[in-house]
């Protein structure tokens, strides 16, 4: 019974649909989790090298952020959408939370949109602390 099921063309279009599907799932589930491909303009909005935190006050992906950038003792320049529209609109920015590591001339180094592995966020503290770190 089994062997002939396998054999119908209805139940493989069902099972390879439903693998795509997985496949596709999947991939947006880790797609939210790395780094974010919009153009971001930090320039434009005049802000320094460093760390910065794109944030709203109604974002609780941001809070939880906020917190695993102040267990660095690092404190990024954050950007609330309530208080600063202009500078995050000016920027370009999408979606918060957005984590960005910025070079003193105002290049991107890093970027990452949502809640970041603590990897993430020891690599891109380091890359901050290289930026903000005063000449020899």
């Amino acid at each position: 019974m089994a062997g002939v099921m396998a054999d119908d063309p209805v139940v493989r279009l069902v099972a390879l649909a439903t693998a795509a599907l997985i496949v596709v799932v999947l991939a947006r589930m880790v797609a939210g989790h790395r780094q974010t491909p919009q153009p971001i303009d930090l320039r434009a909005a005049g802000l320094p090298g460093g760390l910065v935190l794109f944030t709203s006050t109604e974002c609780a992906n941001c809070a939880t952020v906020r917190s695993m950038l102040a267990a660095t003792g690092l404190r990024p320049r954050e950007v609330t959408w309530e208080l600063e529209p202009a500078t995050m609109e000016r920027a370009g920015v999408g979606a918060v939370p957005l984590t960005v590591v910025v070079d003193g001339d105002g290049a991107i180094i890093e970027q990452w949109t949502g809640v970041p592995s603590r990897r993430w966020v020891s690599r891109a503290v380091a890359a901050a602390r290289r930026v903000t770190a005063p000449a020899p």
